[in-house]
């Protein structure tokens, strides 16, 4: 199986002061903007999302037990789970290296420290081999409180 890279980019729109203060929920909510596929193997996910107290995302130093280390539950801050349609019914295949990604954090500026803004997750390997040509993508993502955000689902790709 080929080794899974991700590379990803989070862009924070920036409020100015003369704006009216939008306001967000504490957790971060994502929603699904888009799943462009490639040539090849290759896709990027791309997620909207919001903080309303802009700690979303995770730093280097954020590398500690019992929540951040290299193998607790919270070191990728957004877990992307796989699924394939298998004989008419959803499942969720649980790949041997996980499309989880660590999103970083940019702390905002200003007063106003909630966030708001896209996260592109290039995924150069995106599907697992099988048998099974029909998939998708459950996502949440969860800041450093550990609060968690919705679900999300991407559209129904085809393996190409």
């Amino acid at each position: 199986m080929k080794v899974r890279n991700f590379i990803f980019i989070v862009t924070l729109a920036s409020l100015s002061s003369c704006l009216k203060k939008e306001e967000y929920p504490p957790e971060p909510v994502i929603t699904f903007n888009r799943l462009e596929t490639y040539q090849g193997d290759s896709a990027r996910l791309i997620l909207d999302f919001t903080d309303g107290d802009g700690n979303f995302g995770l730093s280097d130093a954020d590398t500690l037990a019992p929540n951040f280390c290299g193998d607790c539950p919270y070191h990728m801050n957004l877990h992307i789970d796989y699924f394939e349609l298998q004989n008419g019914q959803w499942v969720e295949v649980i790949p041997a290296l996980p499309f989880d990604v660590r999103v970083p954090f940019l702390e905002p500026t200003g007063q106003d420290k909630s966030q708001k803004g896209k996260i592109n997750v290039l995924m150069l390997d995106y599907y697992l081999t099988s048998s099974y040509d029909t998939c998708k993508f459950a996502v949440q993502a969860f800041d450093r409180a550990l609060n968690a955000s919705n679900v999300v689902e991407t559209s129904v790709f085809l393996k190409e």
